[in-house]
């Protein structure tokens, strides 16, 4: 038996540099520099709430990409959250209504 059981060596693999992988990085980029770019409607007097924006941004970016249950992204969760469509379900009698 030569042991192959179907599954490539490596599939669960990803590029990553200093342990933080190449595409969670490039979105926590991205983010940043979406949050610089959208900082010019702010007028220069509200110059805190341009640094807290750019901050809660990042940070926001960095919480969607952490891993979770079962290595699992969270912005994956909040997108089956959004998206999963929710049933009712009817009992036989009549007056009785579950979900």
């Amino acid at each position: 038996m030569n042991k192959n059981y179907g599954i490539h060596r490596g599939i669960g693999e990803k590029i990553k540099f200093a342990g933080v992988s190449v595409f969670d990085g490039l979105i926590v980029l991205g983010a940043f520099l979406l949050a610089l770019q959208l900082i010019s409607f702010f007028p220069p007097t509200q110059f805190l709430q341009m640094i807290i924006w750019l901050i809660l941004t990042v940070l926001l970016a960095m919480f969607a990409v952490l891993p979770i249950n079962g290595n699992s992204k969270m912005w994956k969760l909040i997108w089956i959250t959004i998206t999963r469509k929710m049933s009712m379900y009817f009992s036989i009698e009549r007056d009785k209504i579950i979900g």
